[in-house]
């Protein structure tokens, strides 16, 4: 039986998404880091695009369209910690690719605009962790291979996705024990916040996940680039070279994964631009080559299947 029957939600993203998107709550009863009485309240809505203040995370689910790939993945969008922009970097992105065979779930990790220490590392990779676990659970469910659960994140989201494929066998408090592992069967970055260590990181990102004061061993524990091991997933990173959050980062850890052995392939674009989700809005490719990536990603993905 899946776990996610366990933990459904009401709708927390309106009644219009009840009967078409299944919501699952990511922890069936205290949420870890939390105090067990902490009162959780309902997120706050910035705008269509964007939600903040999630003390209680959860998941949508998007099953697979057409042929089914016997792929999944879960998606982790963006904020820079402090929000997520769930919409651009998480559902439509969720339709785009379940539309090409993919089973994909949305994580709606914890984030806040405010200082609680709760929301801080380790706890969003607890969320997305949890995440990746129960996706593998409901593979029965929806028609996929547990072990073909990868992990897709943009932003702060993709510096969060990268945690998952370099932190996987480290132990947390909190966490139980599961008959899933952790780790993805591969990792995709688009335009990620590649490390907390480097001059040049995007420092709200560091500031929301780290807090202000961060101990040099946790800001090299959060530096995936410093954490890359032996037996790490396959790596897809999409990056435009004059993105403000610095794609020079995104460099390094392709160099780092590929010095570990790891499956790695690396799209720097000529542009400047962060945030665009699948692709910049009224933009060719040719204007914006980073439109691209989708293509190619689903490339990356297709090459897997003749090995």
């Amino acid at each position: 039986m899946t776990m996610l029957s366990l933990f459904l939600l009401a709708s927390p993203l309106g009644a219009e998404n009840k009967a078409k998107i299944k919501e699952v709550k990511l922890w069936a009863e205290s949420v870890p880091s939390f105090p067990k009485a902490y009162q959780h309240k309902d997120f706050t809505k910035i705008d269509a695009r964007r939600i903040t203040n999630i003390s209680e995370p959860f998941m949508r689910i998007f099953p697979a369209k057409g042929m089914p790939t016997k792929k999944a993945m879960v998606i982790l969008p963006g904020g820079g910690y402090s929000f997520l922009a769930h919409q651009h970097e998480g559902d439509v992105v969720a339709k785009h690719f379940a539309a090409q065979g993919v089973t994909c779930f949305v994580a709606c990790y914890r984030v806040t605009n405010g200082k609680q220490k709760a929301y801080q590392f380790p706890g969003p990779l607890l969320d997305a962790r949890q995440a990746i676990k129960m996706a593998k659970e409901s593979a029965e469910t929806y028609g996929f291979d547990p072990e073909q659960v990868g992990v897709m994140g943009f932003s702060a989201g993709g510096h969060l996705a990268s945690l998952c494929g370099t932190l996987y066998d480290k132990k947390f408090e909190h966490e139980t024990a599961s008959d899933f592992t952790v780790k993805p069967a591969f990792v995709a970055l688009i335009y990620p916040v590649a490390s907390m260590l480097a001059p040049t990181t995007h420092k709200g990102s560091k500031k929301s996940l780290l807090g202000l004061d961060p101990s040099p061993e946790l800001v090299r524990l959060a530096s995936p680039e410093l954490n890359v091991q032996k037996n790490v997933p396959r790596l897809f990173i999409a990056h435009d070279r004059g993105d403000p959050v610095d794609a020079q980062l995104s460099i390094n850890l392709a160099e780092a994964w590929k010095k570990a052995g790891g499956d790695t392939e690396l799209h720097i674009f000529e542009g400047e631009k962060h945030g665009f989700g699948l692709a910049q809005r009224g933009k060719t490719e040719a204007e914006h080559p980073a439109n691209a990536w989708p293509k190619l990603f689903a490339q990356f993905l297709k090459a897997q299947e003749k090995e």
